[in-house]
């Protein structure tokens, strides 16, 4: 398919939830389709039922909560297009779609809807009770999916899913979370569906799982309530109790995909900071370390070189870089010669590119290599000819950082103009996403070090082998997983140069 899809949106009337609005706020945004028809579904829109009461009342308790079902006029984005009613199927036929989209509250999957529009009906397994049953149950992951109801096939399709972690306290922002998502799995849908054509845009999908959305009761509510409560407070007692702190580790000698831990030396900060990102660096016969170091003091990460003998012990620590905003992730890179660092400067809206004056610890500012973007843990590529810079993106507002994964390429890595890949987001999944380290070779292949932030923030890094990488395709597969092992809680960078690796990690302060 070379033109942009053509779509039909399902609506209950123009008022739409603002999680509806944002979606097409997007597509024009993006140019990914061009609206071609509004169908209204006829039906009554759903009367408040007695979770949108407890998320009312949840609202109050937890203020700056944003409610995706507040009511947006559609026709201030879309004031020329038609409208018809579903009940009119020769008119919907007759603008010739290529998929209609369900924005309603109604289910119309097995409706004759879906037989108007050459690829089917689309919806999401979202629903008004979305993230209502991970929170009560403490499920440590929520999903949505965006699912295909093709004209003649009996069985839903599952196009892509969508894995975030749950918000234990707070169904509102957990729900929000899954209607963000819409907006990004409708527009890689497009995207792919434009890049490979129809004929090969259904092979391979899966049947999709069968949507449970029984709405709660009392009974329900009232456990869910009670249930919320503890974990808050138990997070609140535990966030002053339980004390934990980032170390570094690291070891000269290992040369497999991962590392061993019982040969690794633990790097210790002192109790009023911690140390992470850790990123190896061998020159003239010295080990360096670049690092986050977080004081406690200032609540601000700072950039660190830790240098080390050959023993591994630390023999020097200096502040090479400090800014008034948080700075972590200092990726390092040579390029004609010269040496050059992205931080991660997310808090300052932009990707920064820094030189060095005077190695290890004089820098430079050159110039944002993109700017208006919350974008973390950049990491560069030289492949084939070509620079690639991976990236997770915070793309919405409530949207969080660990979720999606990014991928942009240029010719020079010192560019700011980054074509940004087709499919992004690439990778969507809490448990895979994020950047852990420089992607690095082994036995010929490329492999790339992620978090796994499904149980915690960085609770481990996965090793991923890279399959694909083209300028329209990406492909990866999970290979390794590499656990907190003893008193340690958590792992989320790898980072390897020469003989030398280093890995961070969380222990508890006693």
């Amino acid at each position: 398919m070379t033109n942009k899809p053509r779509l039909g949106l399902i609506v209950d009337s123009t008022s739409v939830p603002a999680w509806a609005y944002r979606l097409v706020e997007r597509l024009i945004i993006a140019d990914a389709a061009e609206v071609s028809l509004l169908v209204q579904s006829g039906l009554e829109p759903a009367t408040p039922t007695r979770l949108e009461y407890y998320l009312r009342l949840e609202r109050r308790f937890l203020r700056g909560v944003a409610d995706s079902f507040a009511r947006r006029d559609l026709r201030a984005l879309l004031p020329n297009t038609p409208f018809t009613n579903a009940s009119d199927q020769q008119k919907i036929q007759s603008q010739r779609l290529d998929v209609i989209i369900n924005l309603s509250c109604h289910d119309f999957s097995r409706s004759p809807l879906r037989a108007c529009a050459r690829l089917g009906l689309w919806s999401w397994d979202a629903h008004p009770a979305s993230g209502y049953i991970e929170v009560l149950k403490d499920l440590p992951l929520t999903t949505c999916e965006l699912r295909a109801f093709l004209p003649e096939d009996d069985v839903s399709k599952t196009i892509r899913r969508a894995v975030f972690a749950t918000d234990p306290v707070s169904v509102n922002r957990n729900r929000n979370h899954v209607f963000i998502k819409t907006v990004s799995l409708l527009l890689w849908a497009l995207k792919r569906l434009q890049l490979i054509g129809e004929e090969k845009y259904f092979d391979g999908l899966e049947p999709a799982s069968e949507i449970k959305s029984a709405m709660p009761g009392l009974i329900g509510l009232a456990t869910l309530g009670l249930a919320q409560a503890t974990r808050y407070i138990e997070k609140k007692i535990r966030s002053r109790l339980d004390k934990e702190q980032w170390i570094v580790l690291a070891a000269q000698g290992q040369g497999g995909l991962t590392p061993d831990w019982s040969a690794l030396r633990r790097l210790d900060p002192p109790r009023d900071r911690y140390w992470a990102d850790p990123m190896v660096v061998e020159r003239d016969g010295q080990v360096y370390i670049f690092i986050e170091e977080f004081m406690n003091n200032t609540g601000l990460g700072r950039l660190a070189c830790l240098t080390l003998n050959a023993q591994g012990q630390v023999i020097a620590n200096q502040t090479i870089l400090e800014r008034p905003y948080h700075l972590s992730y200092p990726f390092i890179f040579e390029q004609q010669g010269k040496t050059y660092m992205i931080p991660e400067a997310a808090k300052n809206r932009q990707s920064e590119l820094y030189c060095c004056i005077k190695f290890p610890d004089q820098w430079e500012f050159v110039m944002p290599l993109m700017t208006a973007v919350y974008a973390v843990d950049s990491t560069l590529l030289n492949h084939e000819g070509r620079w690639w810079l991976f990236a997770n993106i915070k793309a919405e507002e409530g949207a969080s950082s660990c979720d999606e994964l990014h991928v942009f390429w240029a010719d020079d890595p010192l560019s700011n103009s980054w074509t940004p890949h087709p499919l992004n987001p690439i990778v969507s999944d809490v448990s895979l996403a994020r950047p852990a380290g420089p992607i690095f070779q082994y036995e010929g292949r490329l492999f790339r070090p992620s978090q796994d932030c499904s149980r915690r923030y960085g609770y481990a890094v996965n090793i991923n082998r890279i399959e694909v990488l083209t300028e329209t395709e990406y492909r990866e597969t999970l290979v390794e997983k590499i656990l907190p092992q003893g008193d340690l809680r958590a792992t989320h960078t790898l980072s390897r140069s020469g003989g030398w690796i280093a890995i961070d990690a969380v222990r508890p302060l006693k």
